[in-house]
């Protein structure tokens, strides 16, 4: 009898759990013996201790997680930065090349010319003092 009484209690939903099922505080301290009034997690002050360093880990971590991220940020515009930088030293080192082999075209043709010039000059030159001695 005992027995058939014990499961329709525990076959029957229990009414308190249902009656108070928000709870008034966020954290309550229920001491030994003491019915709680509330659903929950029941955790001894050791176990709170750590669960509270827990907490305070994670929240360590989630900031030092942000930090890298923004840190990988801007890393990732530097080397973005430092690419453009090296792409125009690359485009200004071609351009200034191959103005430099214009140059050294143009000076060798200047020198062609100086030196077809003189050549006229001094026959030039020859020619007038052949004529003078005559």
């Amino acid at each position: 009898m005992l027995k058939t009484i014990l499961i329709v209690l525990l076959l029957l939903p229990n009414q308190t759990v249902w009656a108070n099922d928000v709870c008034p505080e966020d954290v309550q301290v229920i001491e030994k013996g003491q019915t709680a009034n509330c659903s929950g997690v029941l955790l001894s002050p050791e176990a709170s201790k750590k669960a509270d360093e827990a907490i305070e880990d994670s929240k360590y971590y989630k900031e030092l997680s942000e930090k890298l991220y923004q840190r990988q940020n801007y890393t990732t515009k530097e080397i973005d930065i430092l690419e453009k930088r090296v792409d125009l030293w690359i485009n200004q080192s071609e351009l200034l090349s191959e103005q430099l082999v214009k140059k050294e075209n143009q000076n060798e043709w200047q020198k062609v010319i100086y030196f077809s010039l003189g050549l006229i000059t001094v026959g030039i030159a020859a020619y007038g003092t052949s004529k003078l001695d005559r």
